[in-house]
């Protein structure tokens, strides 16, 4: 530092602190939890920086199916079309994260695409999607889900059960 006290300095005061903190997941379960750090100065000026970027999820998701006709003829059997409704409770619901499969006549699942609408908001947000079974076969539906913070939702795999609606022909 010079000694000419009239004189601009010849370096700056630094000071330099680095904490590191935990926000507890327990008591900030929701979107948008802000952190926030103040700090005076040698000279008394005050600055605070706040961030609002942390998505604090601990609930995994919720997966319920059911359907429009649940009376089958002979155990399994259904003449008419079925239509399946999902419901995933889930806040930060990604329909890329949802896994909805079909097994029709027994062949290896495969991915269905389902069109998802959301309603309610927080932990208790409905995103609801229908699957159309409409054709001839034995199906067993399958859905599965993980949020985006790593949480598993449980898995829902249907009974099998035939829709059947060709009208069987008879010769004399």
């Amino acid at each position: 530092v010079s000694e000419d006290l009239n004189g601009a300095a010849d370096r700056e005061i630094v000071r330099e602190y680095s904490a590191r903190f935990t926000i507890s997941a327990l008591n900030n379960n929701e979107n948008g939890v802000q952190a926030a750090a103040s700090m005076t100065d040698l000279a008394g000026y005050e600055k605070t920086a706040e961030t609002v970027f942390y998505n604090i999820d601990t609930v995994a998701p919720v997966v319920e199916v059911t359907f429009d006709r649940n009376t089958p003829d002979n155990g399994m059997y259904y003449h008419e079309s079925r239509t399946a409704t999902i419901v995933i409770t889930e806040r930060n619901f990604d329909a890329r994260d949802a896994v909805v499969t079909i097994s029709k006549n027994g062949v290896e699942p495969r991915p269905v695409s389902v069109s998802w609408a959301s309603s309610g908001d927080g932990d208790s947000t409905r995103n609801v999607g229908t699957v159309i079974f409409d054709e001839d076969g034995e199906y067993v539906l399958r859905v599965s889900v993980q949020d985006k913070a790593g949480n598993e939702g449980n898995t829902v795999e249907t009974d099998a059960f035939t829709i059947d609606r060709t009208v069987p022909e008879v010769n004399v």
